[in-house]
């Protein structure tokens, strides 16, 4: 393993935290309040960082991301609130010919070490890897950018659907009828199934797991940006989640996670957008924000209120965040309710009951009812 990397070294914090990027985020998934991550932060508390985070270089002097994203969030939370900072960081970087693949196998391999992380949280990697061979070129165009990545993503779970599709074809001896990509021949598009499943048994095969289990994995660890937003601030958990309609409820999670990413207030535009989004739940800034002037917005307010009152700003955006969150559930049990007690349900509830308990008799006279209902229908 050693050749695939530069020799060690020890870096200044402050020197390289802003030149690393992070294209995988798979740690937003599950958040970082387990016990795991607590234990990690109270370690590296009292005796700093031991294990040396693993990065990539990517030119114009910054570097990706590969292993160590608790870490490094444990970091800026000890640098941001104790007198006691941590100053230096063993890091290892990966030599510049080493694949995205390889890349991404060692960033699984290290979340396998993290038992609390959940299924979600490490397939990322995994279909960072698969894609990367699949759609090199758009892979790497892509990947500096989440939304267009994951939009690649999206194609993998599709292909990965379509290859499902391919396979029952074969078995019954019937012609692929599926969906193909602008200006694609089914020729390429059979080609490029076959090339995936190769590459997923490939996969599998190295990482010991049944080629199965990847793929129902593959189709169940698509959460966009914004829901992995709404799981990194721990508004969510990943259950929760699960049970919001995405299509029910899009406005309500657009809103949190705008209000997430722009409830500092720190520009105009920033200040605008959460003012609208309250106003459309009746609500306005001194609601959640203890800030004695937040209803009116200047340059020199927005920067005081990030010099002297940054804990009130987290603070009042995390309110607006539940807020919304608790309408979200609010209106999910108030459906739940209304939906129990509508005739079709209450009379299915009834009639099980009744079937349970009925005589032969009984059920005689309901047959013979249910008849003259038909008939009164015809």
């Amino acid at each position: 393993m050693n050749e695939i990397f530069e020799d060690p070294i020890i870096v200044e914090v402050g020197e390289i935290l802003p030149k690393i990027v992070d294209y995988l985020q798979d740690r937003e998934i599950d958040g970082y309040n387990d016990t795991h991550f607590l234990r990690l932060k109270q370690s590296i508390q009292e005796r700093g960082v031991s294990e040396p985070i693993i990065l990539a270089r990517l030119g114009n002097d910054k570097f990706e991301l590969i292993a160590g994203r608790r870490r490094i969030r444990t970091i800026k939370e000890i640098n941001a609130s104790q007198k006691k900072k941590i100053l230096t960081l063993p890091v290892r970087i990966l030599k510049e010919d080493v694949s995205y693949y390889d890349r991404y196998l060692i960033a699984y391999e290290s979340n396998k070490l993290v038992k609390s992380l959940s299924d979600q949280a490490q397939i990322e990697s995994i279909s960072y890897m698969i894609s990367s061979i699949i759609y090199p070129d758009v892979f790497e165009k892509y990947i500096v950018d989440k939304k267009k990545i994951n939009r690649v993503l999206d194609i993998l779970k599709k292909d990965v659907t379509d290859m499902l599709l391919y396979e029952k074809c074969q078995q019954q001896n019937k012609e692929y009828a599926g969906p193909l990509l602008p200006s694609e021949t089914v020729e390429q598009k059979l080609s490029r199934l076959t090339k995936l499943k190769e590459t997923i048994n490939e996969v599998a095969n190295r990482l010991k797991v049944e080629p199965d289990k990847l793929i129902s994995l593959i189709n169940l660890q698509q959460l966009n940006e914004y829901q992995k937003r709404l799981l990194s601030e721990n508004i969510f958990s990943t259950d929760e989640l699960k049970k919001v309609s995405v299509k029910r409820f899009r406005k309500e999670l657009f809103d949190i996670s705008n209000v997430l990413q722009k409830g500092l207030l720190k520009k105009q535009e920033n200040y605008d957008m959460v003012v609208e989004i309250l106003r459309s739940y009746n609500k306005k800034l001194s609601d959640f924000y203890n800030i004695k002037n937040i209803e009116t917005f200047s340059d020199e307010n927005a920067k005081e209120w990030n010099s002297k009152f940054a804990e009130e700003l987290k603070n009042g955006k995390l309110g607006i965040a539940y807020m919304i969150k608790d309408k979200i559930f609010e209106a999910i049990e108030a459906h739940k309710r209304q939906k129990e007690q509508s005739p079709k349900v209450v009379a299915r509830q009834q009639i099980k009951a009744f079937l349970k308990r009925a005589n032969e008799e009984q059920l005689k006279r309901v047959l013979e009812l249910i008849a003259e209902v038909e008939d009164d229908n015809e």
